[in-house]
């Protein structure tokens, strides 16, 4: 983007919603926080009970799977030689409101140099629980066609699992790479500081990502409009469930409308990042209606979260 010194992203969910809110140790926060920068009402649940899924929308993005791990390596890289086996647990976590399964179709990892043109290294993914193996395949990296539609993360290459794996979010999973012959020893990147973070880059620290499959949950009790007056794109979401505003560091703030279809709501509103994005929430002109307004701090992309009593939606 050129203009990416001057302009902040804000991201959030279709028709309802902004994504879940990643806190320090990469776990999901299914709750507003006091100090995560915005407004958040303290309501009574049995006057405002949750809410039912309208909807379930088939969402298919790259960035739909994030992993993370407390505990990751801190090393730069890890060298597996022939004869020795890497076994590396993992989560799936999802930034946004979808079901609990996800089908999985492609890792995407950074390896630190090639093992060489005659090595044989074995992939498996293993139940946590139970220690069944779930899939079984070599362990043979390949770039994307373009044509594809599928952009993978700076420096990384894919590995495309032999058919779509359905696994849960939040649950206990291991990697297994068991290296039977090579030349140099498997050295693939551990997640530093930055990915244990949740940041959703394409930074030099990557070690593995995943695209999927899942169900977007949809609760159609509010639309979420651009003010007529903004200056910068609003995105209302053309091509996956996630709309996005564009915000300007110098400019005045933009200014967007959620409209209620129900006077039973309890919303609170999130700033994933209120380092990165001002939130102001203005309720006072129409019940049926809140005014947020939006000026961007500092470059990047942020997360708006909207919930009902402490439900994310």
């Amino acid at each position: 983007m050129s203009q990416a010194s001057f302009l902040a992203t804000l991201a959030f969910c279709i028709t309802v919603t902004a994504c879940g809110e990643l806190s320090n140790d990469g776990d999901i926060n299914n709750e507003p926080q006091q100090d995560g920068g915005g407004q958040v009402n303290d309501v009574d649940n049995e006057q405002y009970p949750d809410l039912s899924v309208s909807r379930q929308q088939e969402y298919t993005e790259q960035w739909l799977i994030h992993m993370d791990n407390d505990q990751l390596s801190s090393a730069s890289h890890s060298d597996t030689v022939s004869g020795e086996t890497m076994h590396q647990s993992f989560m799936l976590r999802s930034l946004h409101p979808i079901e609990n399964t996800v089908l999985v179709s492609h890792f995407f990892f950074k390896q630190y140099f090639w093992s060489g043109p005659d090595s044989h290294v074995q992939f498996s993914i293993i139940d946590g629980d139970t220690q069944n193996v779930l899939i079984q395949q070599n362990f043979h990296l390949q770039s994307m066609d373009p044509r594809s539609g599928i952009v993978k993360p700076d420096g990384s290459q894919a590995l495309k699992l032999i058919e779509p794996l359905s696994l849960e979010l939040n649950k206990s999973y291991v990697m297994q790479f068991q290296v039977n012959r090579a030349q140099n020893p498997l050295s693939l990147y551990h997640a530093t500081d930055d990915y244990l973070d949740g940041d959703n880059n394409q930074g030099q620290d990557l070690w593995f990502k995943a695209m999927g499959r899942g169900q977007w949950l949809n609760y159609d009790v509010i639309s979420i409009k651009s003010d007529e007056q903004n200056q910068l794109i609003f995105d209302p979401g053309w091509a996956t469930p996630l709309k996005a505003k564009m915000l300007n560091l110098q400019g005045n703030s933009e200014i967007l409308w959620i409209e209620k279809t129900q006077q039973a709501l309890a919303l609170s509103y999130v700033v994933s990042n209120p380092n990165m994005v001002n939130l102001q929430v203005v309720t006072e002109f129409n019940p049926m209606q809140d005014r947020l307004s939006l000026q961007g701090l500092q470059a990047g992309t942020s997360y708006l979260n909207i919930y009902h009593n402490r439900q994310l939606i």
